[in-house]
């Protein structure tokens, strides 16, 4: 049988300062892409083909179900300066 395996990857971080891949925060694993996330440029209120996009300087983060990570906190500065584990994830072959 094989089971998935995570283990500490360093030391913990803030996680602007963690490195792209999976991480744990509190009892969650999540996942920092090695991309910027999207920010609008404007103008507000106009329609989706209208509104300009650029990439910002926060991190793209994701929790387990797939939805974009927050951590409890409400913007993104808030959220660059929660600790962090940087994790391994690997899978394992055990007897059962």
């Amino acid at each position: 049988m094989k089971r998935l395996v995570v283990e500490p990857s360093g030391w913990p971080c803030k996680l602007r300062e963690c490195p792209p891949g999976h991480f744990v925060y509190e009892e969650s694993l999540c996942f920092k892409t090695e991309y910027g996330s999207m920010e609008s440029l404007g103008p507000k209120g106009a329609p989706g083909k209208d509104v300009k996009w650029q990439v910002g300087n926060h991190s793209d983060v994701y929790n387990e179900g797939g939805e974009s990570f927050w951590g409890g906190v409400k913007t993104k500065e808030e959220r660059d300066e929660l600790e962090v584990q940087p994790v391994m994830v690997s899978w394992e072959e055990y007897d059962a």
